[in-house]
């Protein structure tokens, strides 16, 4: 089932003009009892309705998938035993559960130190920002931290939607 919609082929404002000057005709017409007034007004009718340019609207939508991102951490930290191993375990199964939704698209990031050797302090937020860049906030689905919990830059307040560490 489809909507009706209008496409004026002239602006509102002289339509309404014209359609008033129509009905005032009509009127007119009608007290004065005049012969074809009936067939005026149909011819008004059908002038106004042309100029209105009536279109028949049918829309399919399919709703866009939501996204939720998975933010690994890889930095210095990781390092210790065997925390690295175990938080890559953790990320795949976490992926694998995620991508039996349907409805839902998963990004995975990697957060890594300073190649250089310094230590640049884990950036899991800047990262997670990175990822989310392109999507619109209302398909954020939420985001998951897999780290060891030195995050140096969480904010006061988490801007994308549910967050799980």
């Amino acid at each position: 089932m489809g909507t009706i919609g209008f496409a004026p082929h002239i602006s509102l404002t002289l339509l309404w003009l014209l359609a008033g000057l129509a009905f005032v005709f009509t009127l007119y017409g009608f007290y004065a009892r005049a012969r074809g007034v009936w067939a005026r007004a149909l011819a008004f009718l059908a002038l106004l309705l042309a100029l209105a340019n009536p279109l028949l609207i049918r829309e399919h939508r399919e709703p866009l998938r939501d996204v939720a991102v998975i933010v690994v951490d890889h930095s210095q930290s990781m390092e210790i035993n065997h925390r690295r191993a175990d938080a890559d375990k953790a990320a795949a199964a976490l992926k694998a559960r995620l991508q039996q939704e349907p409805s839902l698209d998963v990004k995975t990031v990697t957060v890594t130190t300073n190649p250089a050797g310094e230590d640049s302090c884990t950036q899991a937020f800047a990262a997670l920002n990175a990822a989310l860049g392109d999507v619109a906030p209302s398909r954020v689905a939420g985001a998951f931290l897999i780290t060891d919990g030195e995050v140096h830059d969480v904010p006061a307040k988490p801007t994308h939607g549910p967050l799980h560490a």
